[in-house]
């Protein structure tokens, strides 16, 4: 993406291309199902389109578990354990806030 911003003022004849790569690789990593997204509403409006893709990058990153890998049946202790439940409690999910936003809620 910052070769597309760069592109807008450097380069922009490259725009074109550097849309459709930007959309080849979010096909390929499934990303247009989670934005839900076909391809003429991002080329359509491609600014808007970068912008929600980077907020869900963003988003993603911010809930990324750092830790290791982790074993189906073996849960994570003390420290590890605490963390794994901050990270999981980061999104919400469906119309139930985060724990983030609850929190910030309750405290008005």
């Amino acid at each position: 993406m910052v070769e597309y911003n760069d592109a807008k003022t450097g380069d922009p004849g490259k725009l074109h291309v550097l849309k459709a790569m930007i959309w080849d690789d979010v096909e390929k990593a499934s990303l247009h199902k989670d934005l839900e997204i076909t391809k003429d509403q991002a080329l359509g409006d491609f600014e808007t389109f970068l912008e929600k893709l980077h907020a869900y990058l963003s988003e993603l990153s911010d809930t990324m578990i750092g830790d290791g890998l982790h074993v189906l049946g073996c849960p994570p202790e003390k420290e590890r354990l605490v963390e794994f439940l901050v990270q999981l409690t980061r999104l919400s999910n469906g119309d139930i806030p985060s724990l983030r936003e609850a929190v910030l809620n309750a405290m008005g």
